[in-house]
């Protein structure tokens, strides 16, 4: 059950248990009435009021899918993102920046790396050069693992 249907479910319950109070005040001809009833009656009126103005306040607030307000969102443990593909509401595309954060315009593009979108592609590594594999392999000489390590640690090097 969601909070909206809980409030209305409340909120009928308590106009109903508002009515019912009245008329049992109204069917009890005792000056002063029953405090306890005459008291439950009194409360009803402003748990009503909290009740339609809380349905109101929800009912203007849009609910937000974007990455930005629900970042740090989990749904049974998991991030809200990995539950569901968030797309802009306008273009439908995942990659345009309002499906990134609601206060961006939409591109009505797919394009990856746009500014704003949470979509970017990692740059892309910088290969070794044959000079810089030669050297490795006269510096390490040529035992595999050697040469691995030292290719690894020249990339490291290279793309840090």
């Amino acid at each position: 059950m969601t909070q909206t249907e809980a409030l209305r479910l409340a909120l009928e319950a308590l106009k109903k248990c508002q009515s019912a109070l009245a008329e049992e005040l109204s069917a009890w001809d005792i000056d002063p009435p029953l405090h306890h009833i005459l008291e439950s009656h009194d409360l009803c009126g402003p748990a009503i009021a909290a009740c339609e103005a809380a349905l109101e306040a929800k009912d203007e607030r849009v609910e937000c899918w974007c990455h930005k307000c629900n970042k740090n969102e989990l749904v049974n443990g998991i991030p809200f993102a990995m539950t569901r593909m968030i797309l802009c509401p306008n273009c439908g595309n995942k990659r345009c920046p309002k499906a990134s954060d609601h206060t961006l315009q939409c591109t009505n593009s797919n394009k990856p790396n746009q500014d704003g979108s949470v979509y970017t592609t990692q740059p892309q590594r910088k290969p070794l050069t044959d000079e810089e594999i030669d050297q490795i392999c006269g510096d390490v000489g040529y035992g595999y693992i050697n040469v691995a390590r030292a290719i690894e640690a020249k990339l490291k090097e290279k793309n840090s």
